[in-house]
């Protein structure tokens, strides 16, 4: 398919100029017409986008919403991770939806230099939806601000920000409350907890909700002792998570285990089998989310989660209200569920 930028050397203009004609702004960006008919003509001659180009030349919009993957969560997609089903779940939902959609994968590098895809900085979508993260907390903060400057209509999925941005995630106070309910009424009485190193403001929510809650149950006579170790994207993160909490603890185990996520959970299930414990027995497992890994572990683990089918309900909700012209900001916070598995277990029926 030809580019803008060979559009431009055929109308005798640059990129820049092809893409404001191309985006229904040569008007405002006082192009001559001449040149706009031009432009458009080679467009639609040589096949570039021809429906989103008469689209967005009659209402402003291209009716094309954005899908922007880290580079690092596609990996995992094409390693053994499975987090690429709810990524493509959400694809085919849109589509199915009448939705046309463009898949966009952004490396680090990207994210922390604010870089744009150009889906957003050729103006080829009518908005966005950021299914994974990449950097630090305060470097993914002002990507999404860049990203706002291109269009109002950012979805945040599985994360939340402190941004005026919409997003759709499971409650992070809730289940970190939900979770400390349910291992405490299952009877466990020393608590652990692990995360990543990199500070995640979803992921810490959790924890901090999870230890405020233990500490009401117990009338503040049990601490929950947290460690923080390994890189989020890699499969051993639970592993070196867990092995930190090990040493914190003189090398005795919680008798149970919260995990800010299922993928640190399976990570930390491997490493406490491989030291001898046993699960749920010695140590219970309890993480966040909706992975397969937790489903299909050795020891399937239990979690707090949103089924696939809730969160892709809100955000074709969400959609439908941008194509409505509601508000560009909504916040969709989805009660958790325990999706209860062989990695804990009722202690007070022993």
């Amino acid at each position: 398919m030809i580019t803008m930028k060979e559009i431009g050397k055929l109308a005798g203009v640059s990129q820049p100029t092809v893409s404001v004609v191309l985006n229904g702004k040569g008007d405002e960006k006082g192009i001559a017409k001449k040149t706009q008919e031009k432009v458009l003509k080679l467009a639609e001659e040589y096949g570039f986008r021809t429906n989103a180009i008469a689209r967005s030349m009659k209402t402003g919009k291209t009716g094309i919403i954005g899908i922007i993957v880290s580079k690092d969560a596609m990996q995992q997609t094409i390693d053994y991770y499975d987090n690429g089903i709810a990524n493509m779940h959400l694809h085919a939902s849109l589509l199915l939806a009448g939705c046309r959609v463009m898949l966009e994968v952004v490396s680090e590098e990207d994210f922390n230099a604010c870089k744009m895809p150009e889906i957003l900085s050729d103006g080829l979508v009518d908005g966005v939806i950021v299914f994974s993260s990449a950097g630090d907390e305060a470097v993914f903060t002002k990507y999404l601000e860049r990203m706002k400057k291109y269009t109002s209509k950012v979805l945040l999925l599985n994360d939340i920000s402190e941004l005026e941005i919409s997003n759709v995630a499971v409650d992070e106070k809730e289940v970190g409350i939900k979770a400390a309910d349910c291992l405490w009424e299952c009877g466990y009485r020393s608590f652990g907890m692990i995360s990543c190193d990199e500070y995640r403001i979803a992921l810490d929510t959790r924890l901090q909700s999870f230890a405020e809650r233990i500490g009401e149950l117990s009338n503040n006579s049990i601490q929950v002792v947290s460690a923080h170790a390994g890189n989020r994207w890699s499969l051993d993160c639970g592993q070196v998570a867990v092995s930190e909490l090990l040493k914190l603890c003189g090398n005795k185990c919680p008798e149970a285990i919260f995990c800010a996520n299922d993928f640190f959970a399976y990570g930390a299930e491997i490493e406490l089998c491989n030291r001898g414990f046993s699960i749920p027995d010695d140590v219970a497992l309890l993480g966040v989310g909706e992975s397969n890994l937790a489903e299909k572990a050795p020891i399937p683990i239990a979690a707090f989660g949103v089924s696939l089918s809730e969160k892709t309900a809100a955000v074709l909700d969400i959609y439908e209200r941008w194509q409505n012209g509601e508000s560009d900001y909504i916040k969709k916070s989805l009660a958790p569920t325990l999706f209860r598995r062989n990695s804990i277990h009722n202690k007070n029926k022993e």
